[in-house]
């Protein structure tokens, strides 16, 4: 965590954190904010819809905030998520307090990108973002919202019309508290 008592546009040498900082503020008067790396790592409010063959001692849903971001799943075995097969897939996670969320990274498995067309992310019920391409999305997706949310749950989920998964090795999320 690092603290920010100065003019935003000078704040830190983080890519990241400069990003954060341009989303929300546009102009460069002086705040005093602390900047999270990644709020979500090691929270244990998390869960989806259910469990790939109800295997939980392989799949549990914390396992997408271990901090092992490897989409290799063969390199950290047990270190990514799968939920069941279902038409409805999701992965939840409660933050326990609301941040303003503008940045966020997915990690699924390298070796499964088809079942990820086509999800969503919102934060609060409002739409942080769709991917509605008929390509498959990277192993790794970089996620800028549509616009800074401030919330305090975080759903991924996918709608399709076969039963399908979503394999998740990590999800990142990067946010301010104020």
């Amino acid at each position: 965590m690092v603290t920010v008592g100065m003019d935003v546009r000078e704040a830190g040498e983080d890519l990241l954190v400069n990003k954060i900082l341009d989303k929300i503020f546009s102009n460069s008067r002086t705040f005093c904010y602390e900047v999270f790396e990644n709020i979500a790592l090691d929270s244990t409010s998390v869960s989806q819809s259910g469990i790939y063959s109800n295997r939980s001692s392989l799949y549990r849903p914390k396992l997408v905030v271990d901090g092992y971001n490897d989409t290799n799943r063969n390199i950290h075995y047990r270190s990514d998520t799968e939920t069941d097969n279902s038409t409805w897939q999701w992965w939840f996670i409660d933050l326990q307090e609301e941040y303003p969320i503008g940045y966020l990274k997915i990690f699924h498995r390298y070796d499964r990108l088809y079942v990820f067309k086509g999800f969503s992310v919102h934060i609060d019920n409002e739409l942080c973002f769709q991917h509605t391409g008929s390509s498959n999305p990277p192993a790794v997706f970089p996620i800028e919202c549509y616009g800074t949310l401030t919330g305090r749950y975080v759903n991924i989920s996918r709608y399709s019309d076969t039963l399908r998964y979503i394999g998740l090795c990590e999800v990142e999320l990067y946010g301010m508290s104020l």
